[in-house]
């Protein structure tokens, strides 16, 4: 977020959401989180979205 900061650009807010994890020493059992991102996360990620456009009065 940060160096979008620096090169000019305003942040608005920021989303996250859980994801599938292969990094060690998350590798030797096969990864984390498996099942993400999954309906859901998609969903509050579109909701997150809807409500950036909102803010800012853009149209779809």
């Amino acid at each position: 977020m940060r160096l979008l900061e620096q090169g000019g650009f305003e942040v608005g807010d920021t989303f996250s959401c859980r994801g599938f994890d292969t990094w060690l020493p998350f590798k030797f059992v096969g990864g984390i989180n498996k099942e993400r991102p999954n309906a859901t996360d998609l969903e509050a990620a579109r909701a997150f979205a809807e409500g950036l456009r909102a803010q800012i009065g853009a149209e779809s």
